[in-house]
């Protein structure tokens, strides 16, 4: 299969040459009862690209590697590309990366591989080592940027991004010591509205580095009212996709837009013992198992609905 030719040219992404709009969903599809160890993009993909394709979504994100050529196949097939996770684990050495890069480069539906989750936060998830193994955002720095390089010299067709929590302290110059990454992301969570931070972030960036962003969305959950807390986030994910159509490059504007956090529920973030259950919370709070536009069984909410007259027009 020939490569879909993603690059980064002026500070846009493009793909074949044209700007290419991110409308996308953080795809992390682990079963009920399953640990995150247990996710299955196999089984998942039957139900899963066809929902994701009638609402116009373009992209996916994960957060490890994808390389069943099965799954990458009918992402293809339906125009959705994949943003490929291959580096966030700050223990490994950084050359996994290698053999996570070969197995996919030759398929078309690789868009970009990504190092990192908002890992000025997580260290690269060493936070949950304790304090003698946890690293400082400078040896994290340091791992990335080693698999950026390993990255860039697997294959050479293709950018790499990294994502950063929703922090401008040492981002400038964070990003001016890894000029191997070619775009960067954002996670962001402001509520209803992504309050300036497009401006915010731009003062920062190069103007030849792409901005996106990786995270963003309203949660589904209200404990006292189950249809408040759906019509809450159908309502607020159309504000957000409507502000990043509106700055995204191929409307004219210097973002790259951006991914839905997220497609389906996770149970499993209820945590050990509790996978086969859906986690409560206080009255309308933030919780991280009620983001999906569709729920665990792949019942559509109102958001989707809002995202798919959006952006499965076209938009």
């Amino acid at each position: 299969m020939a490569n879909s030719a993603f690059t980064v040219q002026g500070g846009v992404l493009r793909r074949n040459g044209k700007p290419f709009p991110i409308r996308g969903v953080n795809w992390n599809p682990v079963p009920r009862g399953k640990t995150q160890a247990g996710i299955d993009f196999v089984r998942a993909a039957k139900k899963d690209i066809p929902l994701m394709a009638a609402a116009g979504i373009n992209a996916v994100r994960t957060y490890q590697a994808l390389s069943d050529a099965g799954v990458l196949d009918q992402l293809y097939a339906a125009g959705i590309f994949l943003f490929t996770t291959v580096y966030t684990y700050g223990p490994d050495h950084p050359s996994v990366v290698t053999a996570k890069v070969a197995a996919v480069q030759d398929h078309p539906a690789i868009a970009a591989y990504v190092l990192g989750n908002e890992w000025n936060l997580n260290r690269l998830y060493t936070d949950q080592l304790g304090s003698m193994a946890k690293l400082s955002v400078k040896e994290a720095r340091d791992k990335l940027n080693e698999a950026a390089e390993l990255v860039h010299a697997a294959d050479r067709t293709r950018p790499v991004a990294s994502i950063w929590s929703d922090s401008r302290d040492d981002l400038g110059d964070t990003v001016k010591a890894m000029r191997r990454v070619d775009l960067w992301g954002v996670n962001a969570y402001r509520g209803d509205s992504f309050q300036g931070l497009f401006d915010e972030y731009r003062a920062v960036l190069p103007d030849h580095v792409p901005l996106f962003i990786g995270e963003f969305g309203v949660d589904a959950y209200h404990e006292r009212s189950p249809q408040q807390g759906l019509l809450k986030q159908a309502d607020a994910t159309a504000l957000l996709a409507g502000e990043l159509h509106d700055r995204t490059a191929a409307s004219g504007g210097d973002v790259a837009g951006g991914f839905l956090f997220e497609w389906c529920d996770e149970w499993w973030k209820a945590g050990p013992g509790n996978e086969d259950s859906h986690a409560s919370g206080g009255v309308g709070s933030f919780n991280e198992a009620w983001f999906g536009l569709v729920d665990i069984d792949r019942n559509c909410r109102p958001a989707y609905d809002k995202i798919k007259r959006l952006w499965g027009g076209g938009r």
